[in-house]
C-alpha cells in the first residue's frame, strides 16, 4: 500500500514539474548546434531531456541517501541523442567555444569526448560527447562541478588526482588532456 502512495505522488510530482519547465524535451539544443557547425555533421535528433535542479533534488529525496552519484551541486542536466545523417569531419579534434577539452578517447567505430567549462577558478560543467557508429550522444551538466567531481572521487576510492585536473585551481592553464588510443 506505502509503495502505490509513494508511486502516486512521484506521478503527480512530474505531472506538475513538466508545465513548470522544470522538464524539458530538447536536449542541448546549443550545443547541438555547435557540433554540427565544428564539424560539419548533420545530426537528427531522436531524443532530448532538460532536467534542471528542482527536479533533480526532488528525484534524490525519492532516492535517498543511497543515491550513487551526489546531484546536490548540480544545477541541470542536457542529454540529446542524435543520428548523424552525414558528416564532413570526424568529431576528434572538435572544437567547443568557451570549453576546454581534458579527455579524448579513440576507437574503432567511436570516440568520446569531454569537455570543462571554467567560471574563475571553479569549474561550472562538464560535457561528454560520444559517438558510436552513426549515433551520437551529448551530455551536459551545470553547477558546481568541482564539488561534484570531489564527492564522487571520494566515494569511488579518494583522490585520484582531482588537484592534477583542475590545475590546483589555476584557471589561466587549461587541464591537461588525455588522449588514449585503442583499447
Amino acid at each position: 500500500m506505502r509503495k502505490i502512495e509513494t508511486t502516486k505522488i512521484a506521478i503527480t510530482g512530474w505531472v506538475m514539474l513538466l508545465p513548470a519547465g522544470c522538464v524539458g524535451w530538447l536536449g542541448p539544443v546549443d550545443l547541438q548546434w555547435s557540433v554540427s557547425q565544428s564539424s560539419g555533421m548533420v545530426l537528427s535528433k531522436e531524443i532530448g531531456v532538460n532536467v534542471g535542479g528542482l527536479t533533480l533534488r526532488l528525484a534524490a529525496g525519492f532516492v535517498g541517501p543511497d543515491l550513487p552519484i551526489p546531484i546536490s551541486d548540480i544545477s541541470s542536466v542536457d542529454v540529446g541523442v542524435y543520428t548523424i545523417r552525414s558528416a564532413k569531419r570526424s568529431i576528434r579534434d572538435l572544437a567547443l567555444p568557451r570549453w576546454d577539452r581534458f579527455l579524448r578517447v579513440r576507437e574503432e567505430d567511436g570516440d568520446v569526448l569531454a569537455y570543462l567549462k571554467r567560471r574563475g577558478r571553479s569549474l561550472c560543467g562538464l560535457i561528454v560527447i560520444a559517438r558510436e557508429g552513426d549515433e551520437l550522444v551529448i551530455t551536459r551538466v551545470r553547477g558546481n562541478v568541482d564539488a561534484l567531481i570531489q564527492k564522487c572521487l571520494s566515494t569511488n576510492g579518494g583522490d585520484l588526482g582531482f588537484d592534477q585536473l583542475t590545475n590546483g585551481g589555476n584557471s589561466a592553464d587549461p587541464p591537461p588532456m588525455a588522449d588514449a588510443g585503442s583499447v
